[in-house]
């Protein structure tokens, strides 16, 4: 009954309006014209799972059931509260699988809640539906005498890899955190995982106080992958060169904008201003 009702919530026409509200915030692009076609039916949905429930709902028996094994990385499509220490996902592949919350520390860390907070939201329908469209994913850590995930480690292995593919194909930013500093740069939590940030990337400008830079929130993008550390290089100036086009495409010329001096030359000063730009305020503009 519980895959039935989650089929129809998917991919009916006629689903509840507060499913509708949720998905068309995380992708606006409508209908699923490819799959609404090729299954003759109205499919809202564009996430990875829409073709398989799709497939189920058409009646397509090819969906199968398939055993899964310690290590591999499985999408959460359904979480329910078994007690204050246990959920009971539904994995992608109509996989029923158990996680210690115990276990889960780090994760719930993560997503910024604490456990009560996160316990209490996925007790609601608009916390489960939350959840359930934040893709995320679990690590199968044991096969027998039940499936037992982790998702920490099955996030934590999502991201990554999300992570390398951006490396080659750059079209995401990220937010993180400034947790620390270290030779030549800082350490930055990105979605759970800790990379460094150079200090030569960390800013627009030259970084004069790293300590003033530790607690900070800024926008990022995956710069490289250093193999013999194994961790992940990540950089402010590539968000701003990827951001900078559509940035300048909204400066308008008739509104003042408040800046920081960064630099003096015979001709006029440097200035910072709209936390991205360095402009020239050359001395015939100013006065006395």
């Amino acid at each position: 009954m519980e895959i039935k009702k989650q089929i129809d919530t998917v991919v009916n026409a006629e689903f509840d309006n507060t499913y509708w509200e949720y998905l068309t915030k995380k992708n606006s692009k409508g209908f699923n014209d490819s799959l609404s076609e090729k299954y003759g039916m109205t499919v809202y949905s564009h996430e990875a799972y829409a073709e398989d429930l799709a497939k189920l709902y058409a009646g397509v028996t090819e969906l199968a059931n398939k055993e899964p094994k310690i290590g591999e990385i499985y999408q959460v499509m359904d979480v329910r509260v078994s007690n204050s220490k246990e959920l009971q996902l539904q994995l992608k592949g109509f996989i029923d699988a158990s996680v210690n919350l115990d276990q889960e520390k780090r994760f719930i860390s993560m997503i910024g809640m604490s456990e009560a907070e996160f316990i209490e939201s996925l007790k609601t329908e608009e916390g489960r539906i939350k959840f359930c469209l934040a893709n995320y994913h679990v690590r199968i850590e044991l096969v027998f005498p039940y499936v037992k995930a982790s998702l920490y480690e099955g996030q934590l292995s999502h991201v990554k890899d999300e992570f390398f593919a951006q490396i080659k194909n750059p079209t995401n930013d990220y937010i993180g955190t400034i947790t620390g500093k270290n030779q030549g740069g800082f350490i930055i939590n990105v979605n759970g995982v800790n990379g460094f940030l150079p200090g030569s990337l960390a800013a627009a400008n030259v970084v004069r106080d790293f300590d003033d830079m530790i607690g900070k929130v800024i926008p990022v993008m995956v710069e490289d992958f250093l193999h013999e550390s194994n961790i992940f290089v990540f950089s402010y100036k590539k968000y701003l060169s990827f951001i900078l086009p559509t940035k300048i495409s909204n400066l308008d010329l008739d509104k003042k904008y408040v800046g920081s001096i960064t630099g003096l030359a015979k001709y006029g000063i440097f200035v910072e201003f709209d936390e991205l730009f360095t402009g020239l305020l050359h001395s015939s503009k100013m006065s006395n």
